[in-house]
């Protein structure tokens, strides 16, 4: 596949038939909604993918690239996608900090690589998350609309508004699974509830996760279990339909769809909820890799390897 924005190094790590096969996949014509899912680490090749394959997006009608930031920026991604802002004014003013967007080393190349390689084949640029600044996110109010439904009907009002259109998100895979109707007991995850409005439309999504090993804590769920499929992997591999049957079943951890958007059973949990006594109220359930469409496992080197934006 064409490497149309630059990527260093990416394209030999990513075999062409695992993207073909990615692509056959989501590209179906009953597919409005696509969402790709990460841990939160900073310059990770699972957005190298997404921009990678952006201008194959837009030729098949994707016309939206929504984003798990703040709702305050989307001006600024809207003047950015109109050209009324340069990528340096973008990655000076996008400051959400919950998606490792920056690190010591500055602003993430691969992921405004990715904003920026949506610009260029003409999608629009979308802020979906509620707004996370310290008055709001450290407060019991924020518990009214629970996060993960207010992207949801975000995404899901641009889907209603223009019945043509089709859109892809990008942000933590932790709201992109899908679990059985009877461990839906909680506020849902995102990918849920943009469910609930396509299935009754004859329309469906397609969520990916990423398998990014890593001796690094996140905050959300890890993949751990799956690591071990990655070793000895020289590059990218999809795993989807009958090959995923193999590791449906295995337990990630458990997690229950909070307002705030999850609550993990790990020590780095710091939900408000719990400090305001809200989130004990619903059950953490086991989360199964079978409650994604599709995983991307990335070879163990990944962190090892400097996947950037080659100097144009």
């Amino acid at each position: 596949m064409k490497n149309l924005f630059g990527l260093k190094h990416f394209e030999d790590d990513c075999a062409e038939s695992a993207t073909a096969r990615l692509l056959e996949l989501v590209l179906r014509p009953e597919v409005r909604f696509v969402g790709f899912g990460e841990n939160h680490w900073w310059n990770n090749p699972q957005r190298q993918l997404v921009n990678q394959l952006m201008g194959e997006f837009w030729h098949a009608g994707y016309q939206h690239l929504a984003l798990e930031v703040d709702l305050t920026y989307q001006s600024l991604l809207g003047n950015f996608a109109s050209g009324s802002v340069t990528r340096r004014q973008l990655e000076v003013g996008l400051r959400d900090a919950a998606g490792s967007i920056y690190d010591s080393s500055g602003p993430c190349p691969s992921y405004f690589g990715m904003i920026e390689a949506a610009r260029v084949s003409g999608m629009n640029l979308l802020a979906v998350d509620k707004d996370r600044s310290q008055r709001s996110w450290c407060h019991p109010d924020f518990a009214r609309e629970p996060r993960d439904e207010f992207m949801a009907h975000l995404i899901t009002a641009v889907l209603e508004r223009e019945p043509l259109t089709k859109i892809i998100f990008y942000g933590g895979s932790n709201h992109l699974y899908r679990r059985p109707a009877e461990l839906r007991q909680d506020c849902g995850s995102m990918a849920e509830h943009i469910e609930e409005y396509l299935k009754p439309r004859g329309e469906s999504l397609f969520c990916v996760g990423a398998v990014l090993p890593s001796d690094k804590q996140c905050s959300g769920l890890s993949f751990a279990p799956l690591y071990r499929h990655c070793e000895g992997l020289k590059s990218v591999q999809l795993i989807a339909g009958n090959e995923k049957l193999l590791v449906n079943e295995m337990v990630l951890g458990n997690d229950r769809r909070c307002p705030w958007g999850g609550c993990f059973d790990n020590l780095s949990d710091e939900c408000p909820g719990v400090t305001f006594d809200i989130c004990q109220a619903f059950t953490a359930v086991p989360i199964r890799a079978g409650y994604w469409d599709a995983l991307m496992l990335y070879p163990v080197t990944w962190g090892k390897k400097t996947y950037d934006l080659a100097s144009t």
